[in-house]
């Protein structure tokens, strides 16, 4: 059993990761950074192959099976995490740009 709920994996946007990890915290999952894999040793292929591809920001996220498990547990943590990427990419240009 893995001692966290969500991993946020990262090679290049180490800002947006915490940003990520700060406001899913706060909905009370337990976070950590490039754990259990690290972007920082290549372990995000198709999210930096297809991100920097396209010119877009990107993360990977690593999420707890037991968390998923069953319709509505999943359910609701789709909805916490669109609403942190919601909110997070709704900003301003000035915001946006920041995360780039």
């Amino acid at each position: 059993e893995r001692p966290f709920d969500l991993g946020i994996l990262f090679d290049q946007y180490a800002d947006l990761a915490r940003e990520v990890g700060q406001r899913l915290h706060h909905c009370g999952y337990r976070v950590r950074y490039n754990e259990p894999y690290s972007g920082l040793e290549g372990l995000i292929f198709s999210a930096h192959s297809h991100g920097s591809r396209h010119g877009l920001v990107y993360l990977e996220l690593e999420i707890n099976n037991s968390l998923i498990a069953h319709p509505e547990r999943a359910a609701k943590m789709g909805k916490q995490i669109s609403e942190v990427l919601r909110v997070l990419f709704s900003g301003t240009e000035e915001h946006k740009e920041r995360l780039r």
